[in-house]
């Protein structure tokens, strides 16, 4: 069993290097948050190019050496052993298809009746292949000859039953010695679609038989006045006469040249045509017939068959004659496959009517969707019987319902009116449809998750979440959640009973991405009420949550609040609350009744002590409580830097709200030729929003945020202050 999973890579897609051992043990998941552009999309694309059996690449520096390695304890994961659930991909469609089918026994049956039908049918498609002188496909051709698309060869077989095995004989039937190219290509099409070709053969013939049948020399279908002209241009080219050679025709007449060959050929001629008109009609065609070898082949045709140019009047009617005397010579070939056509026939009714009444897992999966997202369409499967019986792709049917009306939307339109969520809901249908049919194979398979609930509502979000947990309780399916959506990793965590020791969240500095271990999966203010009383950062990070407590219980004119607000804007008095003033609020507030175990001190002093050694420290894990102190200490030195640079302590006193925001507004209007100085601040004002709020799930632009751009945003602005003060 896939008890662990190590990744092994280097220059993948933005990733320096990230190696990592996940061990299931008997939760078979993890989730992992990952901060925006840190490393979640990078991961999901380089195991997908490994799914796919691609070779993963840094995209941005292409000569890097890229390097992937998936192991298990036993052995690297296969390519079809991975699969990557991409955030969304509107073409996406699903690629295990045929092992959702339903019923093997009812599918054995039908395959075996039709591999019997096809068996028979090739057997005689190849004898009349044979007969026809195709050396290729030639059933396209005969499926035109009689109207009919190439897919209904069979049916079209069939249907010619009373002609070939029940009718007479064609008249035509001589014509099973001749080729099909040899009666049918284009040269001779060319010449009969003219319509004054079939006279002209007519009198054509009719005198070329008198020559012949009159001629002393000249025998019909065996040497002709064309064959005459050709032995004696030849003879004459080679040097035959010139060596004084001679030609006896007949035992009796000598011809010692060319010419007297061609004048013997022209007086045979003139006695059969001796009108100029008939003659000059005569010469005509004869050239057509003589002009290439499609046609010297009609004419022999036509020498032995004179009355067949009479099918040549309706070529598509003649050509089903042709196709059907070549039938009535393979008739036992034939006569086999359409008895055992019929036989089958009512065992397929009764299979496709059993068919129809069964579940398959295609419509399991159709129910899965409609049973659980919420979207304003249903779905089903329109084509039952070909997806059991045929291995045929689903056509899934969308019903629109608004009110009281109904409407079936093909899935084009659908697309183009549903929101991204509702859009989003319908790849995972497709996505559902590949996991089950991975279900059914019983494989070994690592499903990488790539944030799939974004942009649902609330509801769809769980109903994602219970189905992700329906796969993970299954015994082969190891899965590994990536999300960069704080609520969605911590509800994952939660409702998958992932367990802490399988949640992550990712750091990433100049060696590359590492996973520690994850936090905050509860009520971070729980663990911060059990420690505020001994740890300085725990304290000063509760500072805006017990603000905001006072907010919303007291009002913004409560004293407390507004001595804790002190604590976050920069004011007159803002360095003459100590640590004891703060702890009587938060007594009072229920948060703590504990004794401190650090000195009553300036809290603006405690907090920026707390910053500079921030600053300096290297960070192992992602620490809420770190980046709210970072980010408070941030907002401090700017308000303080831009008081002192606007100079105006009545203008400053008389902002009553949105400080950091009003006096960045003075700063830009009094100290506009600081550009430097407004970009840092801006800056600021991006990070620190002007409330950091109660509910842990806003805590989330905090997380984003990297401990070591929250340091360098620290030093920065408080080298700029420093440099103010210094001045």
């Amino acid at each position: 069993m896939m008890e662990k999973v190590i990744i092994d890579l280097e220059y993948c897609y933005g990733i320096k290097k990230m190696q990592h051992e996940f061990v299931f043990g008997d939760k078979n998941g993890c989730v992992i948050y990952s901060s925006n552009g840190t490393m979640k999309t990078s991961l999901a694309k380089t195991l997908k190019d490994i799914s796919e059996k691609k070779v993963p690449k840094d995209m941005l520096f292409p000569d890097r050496p890229s390097t992937c390695s998936i192991m298990t304890e036993q052995a690297e994961l296969r390519p079809e052993q991975i699969f990557v659930i991409e955030s969304y991909n509107e073409m996406y469609r699903p690629q295990k298809e045929t092992l959702l089918l339903a019923n093997k026994e009812l599918r054995e049956r039908y395959e075996k009746i039709h591999h019997d039908i096809e068996e028979k049918q090739n057997e005689l498609l190849n004898q009349l292949k044979r007969k026809a002188g195709f050396t290729s496909r030639f059933e396209a051709e005969f499926a035109a000859a009689f109207k009919k698309e190439e897919k209904y060869l069979l049916e079209c077989l069939v249907e010619l039953e009373q002609n070939i095995i029940h009718g007479e004989e064609y008249t035509y039937l001589f014509l099973n010695d001749y080729k099909y190219k040899d009666l049918f290509n284009d040269k001779i099409d060319e010449f009969i679609k003219k319509p004054e070709s079939v006279q002209s053969v007519d009198q054509y013939m009719e005198k070329y038989n008198q020559l012949v049948e009159k001629s002393t020399y000249l025998k019909k279908g065996i040497f002709n006045h064309t064959n005459a002209s050709a032995i004696g241009k030849t003879l004459s080219e080679n040097g035959f006469f010139k060596a004084d050679h001679k030609v006896i025709l007949s035992g009796v007449k000598e011809i010692q040249s060319q010419e007297a060959l061609d004048e013997l050929i022209r007086v045979e001629k003139e006695q059969v045509l001796a009108d100029k008109e008939l003659r000059k009609l005569f010469d005509k065609i004869d050239m057509v017939f003589n002009k290439n070898k499609e046609m010297k082949g009609f004419l022999k045709l036509l020498e032995e068959w004179p009355d067949v140019i009479n099918g040549y009047k309706d070529i598509g009617a003649f050509k089903q004659k042709v196709w059907i005397c070549y039938l009535q010579d393979v008739r036992e070939l034939y006569k086999q496959l359409v008895e055992l056509y019929k036989q089958s026939q009512l065992a397929l009714s009764d299979i496709i009517m059993r068919a129809a009444s069964q579940r398959t897992e295609w419509e399991e999966v159709i129910q899965i969707f409609n049973r659980r997202f919420n979207v304003p369409f249903k779905l089903s499967i329109s084509n039952q019987e070909d997806v059991i019986l045929k291995a045929a792709s689903p056509v899934v049917c969308f019903t629109y319902t608004d009110k009281d009306e109904v409407t079936v939307v093909a899935r084009e339109k659908l697309i183009s009116i549903l929101s991204m969520g509702e859009k989003r809901a319908l790849y995972l249908l497709n996505i559902i449809f590949d996991i089950e049919a991975k279900k059914r194979t019983g494989e070994e398979t690592l499903l990488i998750v790539d944030d799939i609930a974004d942009s649902f509502d609330y509801k769809n979000k769980y109903a994602i979440i219970e189905y992700l947990k329906d796969n993970i309780e299954t015994e082969y399916f190891k899965m590994i959640v990536l999300t960069h959506n704080f609520d969605f990793y911590r509800t994952v965590g939660n409702r998958l009973d992932i367990g802490r020791k399988h949640c992550f969240m990712t750091l990433k500095n100049d060696d590359g991405v590492q996973l520690v271990k994850g936090e905050y999966l509860k009520n971070v203010f729980d663990n911060w009420k059990k420690s505020i009383h001994t740890q300085e950062r725990i304290f000063i990070a509760s500072i805006p949550f017990v603000r905001n407590l006072l907010e919303y219980t007291k009002g913004t004119e409560d004293s407390d609040y507004k001595t804790l607000t002190k604590l976050l804007h920069k004011m007159d008095d803002t360095e003459q609350i100590k640590v004891e003033d703060v702890s009587n609020i938060f007594n009072r507030s229920g948060i703590n009744n504990q004794e401190l175990i650090f000195p009553n001190v300036s809290v603006l002093g405690m907090i920026y002590q707390s910053a500079n050694k921030l600053e300096n420290e290297v960070i192992e894990r992602v620490n809420l409580e770190n980046k709210v102190v970072l980010s408070i200490a941030i907002r401090l030195k700017a308000e303080e830097y831009m008081i002192n640079k606007i100079n105006d302590p009545v203008v400053v006193r008389a902002i009553k709200k949105d400080q950091t925001m009003k006096l960045l507004k003075l700063f830009k209007e009094r100290c506009a030729f600081d550009e430097k100085a407004i970009e840092l601040l801006e800056a600021v004002m991006l990070m620190t929003p002007e409330n950091i709020h109660l509910n842990a799930f806003m805590y989330e632009p905090l997380l984003d945020l990297s401990d070591e751009y929250l340091k360098k945003l620290y030093r920065d602005i408080k080298q700029l202050l420093d440099g103010d003060c210094n001045n």
